[in-house]
C-alpha cells in the first residue's frame, strides 16, 4: 500500500487561498476558519487533479479503513495543502487525525469476507479467548468460536474445547491485528453468559 500523505496538524483552512483551491459541490455553505481545518503533507503519489466530489481518502483507525471526503482542499506549494473533511467540524475531532497517514482508494485493499477470518484468534474479554472455527451465513451471520481450554467457561465444563456463537458484526469488533491474525471483540454485557448447561456437540447461540 502506498501512502498519499499525512495529516500534520490543525489549521484554519477556511478563508485561506493557495495555488489551487477546490471546494466540494456536495457540501453547501461555509464554516468558520477554526472549524476542524488541517494542514497536510502530500506525497508524490497524491494527484493534483484529485476529484474531491467523487473520491475519498482513507485513514486507518484500529486497523480498520475509514473513508474521508474532502469538503475543501487548497494546495500550498508542491508538498503541502490545507483542508477540511466532511463531518470533521471541530478542532477536537480534527485533532484525532493529526499524525495519521492517508491513502487513495486504489491503494486500499478490498475488505475481507467474514469467512476469511476462520482460523484467527479472538479475545472476547474477561479472559475469554479462542479461535474462529466457522462462519455461519444468514440473516444474522455468526462466528463459531472454539474457546481455549484456559478460558473461564471451559474451566467449569467437561467439554474441551467449548464452542459458542457470536454475531459476526463489525459493531462488536474493537480492533483487528492483521499481522497477528487476531481480533478483539467488545460484546454487550450478558452476551457471554454461559451459565446454562453444556451438552456434547452442541453450540450455544448467543444472539
Amino acid at each position: 500500500m502506498t501512502p498519499a500523505g499525512k495529516v500534520g496538524g490543525l489549521y484554519g483552512a477556511r478563508g485561506q487561498r493557495g495555488e489551487v483551491s477546490l471546494k466540494s459541490e456536495r457540501v453547501g455553505g461555509q464554516r468558520g476558519e477554526q472549524d476542524g481545518g488541517v494542514a497536510l503533507t502530500l506525497y508524490d503519489s497524491f494527484p493534483r487533479d484529485f476529484n474531491i466530489d467523487e473520491e475519498p481518502v482513507w485513514v486507518f483507525f484500529d486497523s480498520l479503513p475509514v473513508p474521508l471526503f474532502f469538503e475543501f482542499l487548497s494546495f500550498r506549494g508542491t508538498r503541502g495543502a490545507t483542508a477540511c473533511f466532511a463531518d470533521i467540524d471541530t478542532p477536537s475531532r480534527a485533532a484525532e487525525l493529526v499524525g495519521l497517514e492517508f491513502f487513495l482508494k486504489s491503494d486500499t485493499p478490498a475488505a475481507p469476507a467474514p469467512s476469511d477470518f476462520i482460523g484467527w484468534t479472538v479475545d472476547l474479554g474477561a479472559e475469554i479467548t479462542g479461535v474462529i472455527s466457522d462462519f455461519i451465513d444468514g440473516p444474522n451471520p455468526l462466528f463459531e468460536i472454539a474457546l481455549t481450554p484456559a478460558s473461564p467457561p471451559a474451566k467449569t465444563s467437561a467439554l474441551t474445547p467449548t464452542t459458542v456463537l457470536i454475531p459476526a458484526s463489525p459493531d462488536f469488533i474493537s480492533s483487528i491485528d492483521e499481522p497477528a491474525r487476531s481480533i478483539t471483540f467488545s460484546l454487550p454485557e450478558g452476551l457471554l453468559d454461559l451459565n446454562s448447561s453444556q451438552r456434547p456437540q452442541t453450540s450455544q447461540t448467543l444472539v
